[in-house]
């Protein structure tokens, strides 16, 4: 099947995003082939007219669509339906199949690992956990991916992607990339299968689920309420350092040592440049990489374990609540490489992520009025539109935490406000919600409980324009100020680990019960011991 061209990229991409501005995206994603063939077809060739309205180059949306608020992360007449755990999925052919390669797998690694359970499945391939039985990490269980088998025991192929086990080894190598990264879910080197051709990737296995998991279950245990301000500041702090990680892998350090897992740094002015001999402080030697995951999101963000007890280690932040890492790495690229730099893979990246979880750089309307490669462009317009860097992944965080603060899953189509905070030029944000008045609240009356400076912090790092969200050292020196405080009362040590959030990350699954009977097992998950 031939590669799209640049063209068909365009008008493909300009007619989705002007759905998703509108917030009809889904219904035009389950239109009728046909229909979307003839949008596709009809839709203009983009290009810059110097006489365009300047309105219209603002992030707001089509003021003739009148579409509804955010909606609650949980709900339960949609989701009562939705299985938490893959043991509930429907039992059909896709279900077998992916058992069926699971234990095909679990032959070919015989005596390395011991097949446990599948974790899910997609068009090429499966993920399952693994608990391994020979070397050093006997005992531990791993996820592994693999594609599926097709005749005489070949990949599958899908018309118009690229072959799962090309995408394994790029996802690997990327990966590589941040090994040692606290925040970031480690590759294992351990165990090759018996068929040199199937291509395989091991990773460390996070028992606590994800964090999209942990939204559904805080929103749906009572969807006015949200976590406690000392673990939000934990959270957010987690999701900061990997987008830290990002920018400044650890491998780039002097210091760095592949066997050990070290928390991320931001390099100072002084750490950019080599020591003089017989100086042994720690230098970092990168600069001509920045990568954007292009996928953050709940379900790629999953939630590891405790660092012992609060009682035996207070100072270590994650005695309190578990470690978060970031995941999949399938899209992840580095904006800096020259790869990159061609119009067509600018383009495409503006088809990278989940609908509901994209960023102004690739949802922006400077797109509509460029032609070419929006770095080359000559004119005013792409203040926005592709311009990657770190600060992309810092919104993707941000759009989490709005949730998690929230308990809301992103509107249908971005809704931007002009907001000005302390004494900073009003901008516009997509996080300003969180700000809104309290009598707005139907369905997070108590949002004004949570901390003034982290709502601002988020919606800061939600501002459309790349250059007016916050600097890494700024957030880093907040975080700091803010986590190193002496909580008290409900946020206090005790309260934060045994208390309300500990409850949240128990092992249990949401229930496929209707909704008169959810609040029975919400009072159940309330009352845990």
């Amino acid at each position: 099947m031939p590669a799209d061209t640049l063209r068909e990229i365009q008008k493909r991409t300009l007619v989705r995003f002007r759905h998703l501005r509108r917030g009809s995206l889904d219904d035009w994603i389950n239109s009728a082939p046909a229909v979307q063939q003839a949008d596709i077809a009809n839709q203009a060739i983009p290009g810059f007219n110097g006489g365009v309205s300047a309105w219209r180059l603002l992030p707001q949306r089509d003021h003739k669509v009148i579409l509804p608020g955010p909606a609650p992360y949980f709900r339960p007449h949609e989701d009562a339906g939705e299985y938490a755990d893959i043991d509930e999925a429907p039992v059909n052919d896709m279900r077998h199949d992916a058992h069926d390669e699971a234990w095909e797998l679990a032959k070919e690694v015989r005596g390395k690992f011991k097949f446990k359970k599948v974790l899910g499945w997609g068009g090429q391939g499966i993920a399952a956990v693994f608990q391994q039985t020979h070397g050093n990490a006997t005992g531990r269980d791993f996820v592994i991916k693999c594609a599926f088998s097709g005749p005489n025991r070949q990949p599958v192929r899908i018309a118009g992607k690229p072959p799962f086990e090309y995408t394994i080894e790029r996802e690997k190598k990327v990966t590589k990339v941040f090994r040692g990264a606290k925040h970031i879910v480690q590759l294992h080197d351990g165990g090759l299968t018996r068929r040199p051709e199937r291509r395989v990737m091991i990773m460390e296995f996070c028992p606590k689920g994800s964090m999209h998991k942990l939204l559904k279950s805080v929103s749906a245990r009572d969807p006015r309420r949200t976590l406690r301000n000392r673990a939000l500041w934990i959270i957010f702090d987690c999701l900061f350092q990997m987008v830290v990680a990002l920018r400044y892998p650890p491998q780039h350090w002097s210091d760095y040592d592949a066997n050990q897992v070290v928390e991320e740094r931001i390099p100072r002015r002084v750490d950019r440049v080599q020591p003089p001999p017989g100086d042994n402080r720690p230098w970092y030697s990168g600069g001509d990489e920045d990568w954007v995951h292009f996928d953050i999101s709940p379900q790629n963000v999953f939630i590891h374990e405790y660092e012992g007890t609060w009682q035996q280690f207070p100072q270590r932040r994650h005695s309190l609540l578990p470690l978060f890492k970031l995941g999949d790495f399938g899209l992840c690229e580095n904006v800096k490489s020259r790869d990159f730099q061609r119009s067509k893979k600018r383009w495409k990246s503006r088809e990278y992520g989940k609908p509901d979880w994209l960023t102004p750089e690739q949802f922006s309307s400077e797109w509509d009025y460029i032609s070419g490669n929006p770095l080359a462009e000559a004119n005013p317009v792409t203040s926005v539109a592709a311009q990657y860097d770190w600060k992309t992944n810092l919104y993707g965080i941000a759009m989490i935490m709005w949730s998690l603060i929230s308990l809301l899953a992103p509107p249908d189509g971005p809704i931007p406000r002009m907001v000005g905070i302390g004494d900073a030029q009003p901008a516009w944000t997509f996080g300003a919600y969180l700000l809104s008045n309290p009598a707005d609240h139907e369905l997070n009356a108590n949002l004004q409980n949570v901390s003034l400076r982290l709502r601002q912090l988020i919606v800061k790092c939600m501002m459309n324009d790349p250059d007016d969200r916050p600097e890494m050292g700024t957030i880093r020196r907040i975080i700091d100020e803010e986590l190193n405080r002496n909580w008290q009362g409900g946020d206090s040590d005790r309260q934060t680990r045994v208390g309300t959030v500990h409850s949240f990350f128990r092992t249990y699954t949401i229930p496929n019960h209707p909704p008169h009977r959810l609040q029975q097992w919400f009072d159940g998950l309330v009352n845990m011991p």
